[in-house]
């Protein structure tokens, strides 16, 4: 087994899996929150579709009667 920077590559068989690339701790990988990590456009998004569940769809069931 050969070590190049981050990554670990096994000598095995062809057609073998590939070992897995190290990632990081999994204490930092845990850490990771969706606050920070979403842009605006999408808290835009999710404002719109709980807009069109909250009033528009009653809305329209309600116009249809």
């Amino acid at each position: 087994m050969r070590s190049h920077g981050c990554q670990v590559v096994s000598e095995t068989a062809s057609g073998a899996r590939p070992a897995k690339s190290y990632r990081g701790s999994r204490r930092r990988v845990r850490q990771v929150r969706l606050r920070g990590n979403g842009s605006w456009k999408l808290w835009l998004l999710v404002a719109w579709v709980v807009f069109l569940l909250c009033v528009v769809v009653p809305w329209m069931i309600r116009q249809s009667r």
